[in-house]
């Protein structure tokens, strides 16, 4: 293996793979450390290809050297090889904390949250106990094993456990300027609190950890970005998500961070909803000329946002370019956004059930909104078939699944607001809560006073708005809706009124705007409308959105 004290390649490779676990440990002190130092040397060339075991032979001939003496090293001269790049600076490629790392435990500790996703709360505690095993012996694992630590932590809303690992981190390795790879692992680290943060809804902790990544020199990842968009709901006063969506990625780049397809996936899906479809095609462009391969996600999102402006052409095209591609992963999303858009836009029942034949010929199982998709579409489209509507159900079942509270609400809204068959939706709606398999829920009660408006009987309304309550079943902004324009229909404006306040000011809707300024014009209120209307202005909505309501008064968005 070595001649005059230096390496003959390649017969080295091949003794030290024939090494194993038993050989290692019955090797002489010198001959262990003679092994490890021309294990080091191959991986330190990048020639490990007859054997993809070196690291997990390197890491075990490290535990064998640290259980039974102090390392040192044997010298020897290596023979020239293949140009290689020059050598980082010594700061640079090596890890002061590598002695005191178990390499093994960390691969275990890894194998156990990857493998058990389907029982993620057993594979986190199973890890931490592993974890806290191996503090115990005086060992740590690897950086990246304190992230994976931390994000599945965070998963199971464990925040105390997420500031525990930060803490046992920063005691295990503390942060060392000017060593990258101390630097790097630090913001694997950092990065996943970053995003434990955000899923967890905590951006101002975020922010702070954000800062400390910046101070070090790192930046979080692409799909950590990704996370502060898909979080945005809720987060802030504002209601223009795409305009603080494309601020959090101009922010990602100006980091020198190299957007990822999740964070492309991210923002177009926001500005998709505000129906910014230039922006959209914009940044999708921008994506493929980065080189980042558009995902099955990323062209389901697309198609939805052209769905929403009614662009058929351009969303059929785009939908068939998807499933031309070489990654194409089929999932339901896109050809339900394509069977709502001919459901409710364009009122074609033969396109609907098109895209979903054409979805079942790809063995992509249909979810339960595919399966509501479909009782909308016989239910209410031309030619109206009822009993296909209900057969909808057993197909259901025999696919293993249950019904759920929207398939009976699209039955009861087609029978009272499609077929005007008040008695026929009530029954339905009395039956389904009879039977006690499905709890009671917003949606049924809405498609119920949805039927009792299209049949002007918005006076039966109250008892069952009481019922509502009893069931623990809370006023949404879309039943609001609903029994607004009924009593201003009748010209009730003072019950109208009353179910506009018990919607709270947070959760109403663009839509409750709208509804309580149709009812106070419908009865002539307009000073009441114009109140209605600056509230709504005042919560930051896009000019978009508040211009609709704002023409509903004959006045320009700017004014309030």
């Amino acid at each position: 293996m070595t001649e005059n004290r230096g390496l003959v390649s390649p017969i080295t490779e091949q003794l030290i793979a024939g090494l194993g676990p038993q050989d290692v440990l019955g090797l002489s002190l010198e001959d262990l450390y003679l092994a490890l130092q021309v294990e080091s040397d191959i991986l330190s060339q990048g020639s490990a290809v007859l054997d993809v075991a070196h690291v997990e032979r390197f890491a075990h001939m490290m535990d064998t050297v640290v259980a039974t003496a102090v390392y040192t090293p044997v010298s020897y001269t290596t023979q020239p090889s293949t140009p290689a790049l020059a050598a980082a600076p010594f700061a640079d490629n090596f890890d002061p904390y590598a002695a005191t790392t178990d390499f093994r435990g960390s691969n275990i500790i890894a194998e156990e949250l990857d493998s058990h996703r389907g029982d993620s709360a057993t594979a986190l505690n199973n890890g931490l106990t592993r974890f806290r095993n191996m503090r115990r012996a005086g060992r740590h694992p690897r950086y990246i094993i304190y992230s994976k630590l931390i994000t599945a932590a965070a998963r199971e809303g464990r925040v105390n456990i997420v500031h525990d690992i930060l803490g046992m981190a920063r005691d295990d390795m503390p942060f060392l300027p000017g060593n990258s790879m101390v630097r790097h692992g630090w913001s694997s680290i950092l990065d996943a609190v970053v995003g434990a943060c955000l899923s967890v809804g905590n951006r101002n902790l975020a922010a702070r950890f954000h800062q400390e990544m910046l101070d070090i020199g790192c930046a979080p990842t692409a799909n950590t970005f990704g996370l502060y968009i898909t979080t945005l709901k809720d987060s802030t006063k504002t209601f223009d998500e795409a305009s603080e969506a494309v601020k959090i990625f101009q922010r990602a780049v100006s980091e020198g961070v190299e957007p990822s397809s999740f964070l492309y996936n991210a923002l177009i899906g926001k500005l998709g909803k505000a129906r910014r479809i230039d922006d959209c095609m914009f940044y999708f462009s921008e994506m493929r000329a980065r080189g980042i391969r558009p995902t099955s996600v990323t062209y389901g999102t697309i198609v939805n946002a052209c769905c929403r402006v009614s662009d058929q052409v351009f969303a059929e095209q785009l939908f068939d370019e998807m499933e031309s591609m070489p990654n194409y992963k089929p999932r339901p999303a896109p050809y339900n956004s394509l069977m709502q858009f001919f459901l409710t836009t364009k009122r074609d029942s033969a396109k609907v059930l098109a895209y979903y034949n054409r979805m079942r010929s790809l063995n992509i199982q249909p979810t339960m909104h595919t399966y509501k998709l479909l009782i909308d579409t016989h239910a209410t489209l031309d030619p109206i078939n009822l009993p296909a509507a209900e057969a909808v159900l057993d197909t259901i079942r025999a696919s293993g699944l249950k019904p759920e509270a929207v398939h009976y609400a699209s039955l009861i809204h087609a029978k009272g607001c499609t077929l005007h068959d008040m008695p026929a939706a009530r029954a339905t709606f009395d039956l389904v809560l009879a039977a006690g398999e499905i709890r009671p829920q917003a949606c049924l009660y809405q498609a119920l006073f949805e039927s009792m408006v299209a049949n002007h009987v918005v006076g039966e309304t109250e008892p069952v708005l009481g019922s509502m309550t009893e069931n623990g079943v809370a006023m949404t902004p879309y039943i609001a809706n609903t029994l607004i324009h009924g009593w201003a229909s009748e010209g009730d404006i003072g019950k109208a009124k009353k179910v506009y306040e018990a919607v709270g000011v947070e959760k109403r809707e663009p839509s409750t705007y709208e509804a309580m300024t149709r009812a106070y014009l419908t009865v002539g209120e307009r000073e009441e409308a114009g109140r209605v209307v600056g509230e709504m202005m005042g919560r930051g909505y896009p000019a978009a959105v508040g211009g609709k309501v704002m023409d509903l008064l004959g006045v320009g968005v700017g004014i309030a």
